[in-house]
């Protein structure tokens, strides 16, 4: 983990809980779909300017294709982008699961 949230910029606490925990949630599902000995986590944060970029990789299956169908998790994860003008994107490859969020801080 390499993540500094930062106090100002006009997201809420509970929208860091919620972009934070729904994303940690859905990456332990997915390794528990990785064997043992490939199974991990990142999650990482970076500032620039009023844009902040919060990355979560993890492992998932490796014949997985495509991201999975969102749920409640990603709804809510989009619901507090949508107020922050960001965006989502998902991306799976060899093993590797990506969930980019961007968003503006203010």
């Amino acid at each position: 983990c390499d993540l500094v949230v930062p106090q100002e910029g006009g997201l809420k606490e509970i929208d860091w809980c919620i972009l934070i925990s729904n994303a940690f949630d859905n990456a332990i599902r997915a390794c528990e779909a990785a064997p043992p000995e490939r199974r991990y986590l990142r999650l990482s944060g970076k500032r620039k300017g009023n844009l902040y970029l919060l990355l979560m990789e993890n492992s998932c299956d490796e014949n997985l294709k495509a991201p999975p169908p969102e749920g409640i998790g990603l709804s809510n994860i989009r619901a507090v982008l949508e107020s922050a003008s960001g965006t989502l994107e998902k991306t799976v490859s060899e093993g590797v699961y990506k969930l980019k969020l961007l968003f503006l801080l203010r």
